[in-house]
């Protein structure tokens, strides 16, 4: 199905506000294209005028709209009390605008919520793009506040994963993961963050894109879908890719982090915190998938998608090329 003309042009806009975002060094013409983003993501929130809908949107703006009042503010008056004591604190305020406006923990309590009423392409763009400005201006940032967000952003995204049955939230709080991998990294290479961030965004389109060909909502309509083992089977390569297990798509950007955060001799523990999170996701990640696929191969049907048998054909050669095929012909590049 193809956009509307009118979701062509806010998209349009929506990229040109975080292209604007990240390509000045003005504290204020980045504030311009961060609210040029929130005006334009509103409208493609609201494709369904409904109680859900209308509150998801109230919500977003909202908090949006609050963290960017503090990002003005303390940027002016970072740049005030510049070269004072002061000037560290305005830093570390308008770092929690940008966490927040990021939907990064602590202040993540807004994030899960709008995505379980969004539909898909929302999400997709919810997870990726409007991560892209927040973390670029993060990244002229490096303090102790930055290393706390990091770990707890790995910690609260682990525990927030687990007993979770939505298919939007557990993506939400993977997304989380993601992000305490993304700062740790953005502080030290930026071509790596660009590196990872695309793996990330490749992995969650595959995902979303498979997801959306069904209409599923939650993991007990997978399960409950006996007949459809194939999709089940590339649903999960999917997801441990997401997750990081080889030698999936995912694994070669958490190795990369790996290697390089070695390299500068970053810190051990926040490291071991970082692989750790990634083999306690692993483990909610595996249960979820296991369950589903035991309950396939009692009953075995290789009918995959019989109405869609185009897309079952696009959705498998994709997945097969990005988690198996692609990270061999990098590696061996």
């Amino acid at each position: 199905m193809f956009m509307k003309f009118y979701e062509m042009i806010f998209i349009m806009l929506l990229l040109m506000g975080t292209i604007i975002a990240v390509s000045t060094s003005c504290w204020f013409t980045s504030w311009l294209g961060l609210e040029l983003n929130l005006l334009m993501m509103i409208p493609l929130i609201i494709n369904k005028f409904n109680s859900s809908s209308t509150e998801s949107v109230i919500k977003y703006f909202l908090v949006q709209a609050m963290s960017s009042i503090l990002f003005i503010i303390f940027s002016l008056m970072n740049f005030m009390m510049m070269k004072t004591n002061f000037s560290m604190n305005m830093e570390n305020m308008i770092m929690i605008a940008l966490i927040m406006k990021a939907g990064i923990p602590p202040l993540h309590f807004w994030f899960p919520q709008i995505m379980e009423y969004m539909e898909w392409a929302q999400c997709f763009i919810m997870l990726t793009w409007q991560k892209i400005a927040p973390f670029m201006l993060l990244s002229f940032m490096f303090n102790k506040l930055m290393i706390f967000i990091m770990m707890t952003s790995v910690i609260i995204g682990t525990l927030g994963g687990f007993n979770q049955s939505s298919l939007k939230k557990i993506l939400t709080y993977s997304s989380i993961i993601h992000s305490g991998w993304m700062m740790a990294i953005i502080m030290n290479n930026m071509k790596i963050w660009m590196n990872y961030f695309l793996i990330y965004s490749i992995i969650s389109f595959s995902i979303i894109w498979t997801i959306n060909q069904t209409f599923f909502k939650n993991i007990k309509s997978i399960m409950n879908m006996k007949s459809n083992l194939f999709f089940k089977i590339i649903f999960s390569m999917n997801i441990f890719s997401l997750a990081g297990l080889p030698p999936f798509l995912g694994f070669l950007g958490k190795f990369m982090v790996v290697v390089h955060l070695l390299e500068v001799n970053f810190n051990l523990f926040i490291l071991t915190m970082l692989i750790s999170s990634s083999l306690i996701g692993l483990f909610f990640y595996m249960k979820m998938m296991y369950s589903m696929l035991m309950i396939s191969m009692n009953h075995m049907n290789f009918i995959f998608l019989t109405k869609k048998n185009n897309n079952s054909t696009m959705m498998i050669t994709m997945t097969i090329f990005l988690n198996l095929i692609m990270p061999s012909f990098i590696l061996l590049t």
